[in-house]
């Protein structure tokens, strides 16, 4: 039985960005073969990761919490999400109708750390009696 596409699910195009940038296992690997596919544990991370919600808690028709939790710490650890963002960057610009490399940056005076005040305890605003 065919499961409900969510609306966080890969399109075929940003699908196969994702299955160019993951690392191609070696021949003859042993052991149990995969139940899953690296595609739904994809759509199951974008899931979780649009609505929030605990891995527990995934909903059934996707992979299985404990497979998309080993999987998403696997692909954070050897830098596989980070590739795969950097390939979906453009594909989801275009989808936004903008270009698919950012052309300007803007730096918001109020989120920018500065250096601490400095100075003797007269810099601080004292308490009220």
């Amino acid at each position: 039985m065919e499961r409900v596409r969510y609306t966080t699910d890969l399109t075929d195009a940003q699908g196969a960005q994702v299955q160019a940038v993951l690392p191609v296992a070696p021949s003859g690997r042993t052991g149990r073969p995969r139940r899953w596919s690296a595609r739904a544990v994809w759509d199951a991370l974008f899931y979780q990761a649009r609505n929030g919600c605990t891995w527990r808690n995934l909903p059934h028709d996707l992979p299985p919490w404990n497979v998309v939790w080993a999987s998403f710490q696997r692909w954070r650890d050897n830098g596989t999400l980070e590739q795969v963002h950097e390939a979906l960057r453009p594909l989801v610009r275009q989808q936004a109708g903008k270009a698919p490399r950012p052309t300007a940056g803007i730096v918001d005076s109020q989120a920018v750390r500065t250096a601490g005040k400095k100075g003797g305890a007269g810099a601080t605003t004292r308490a009220k009696a």
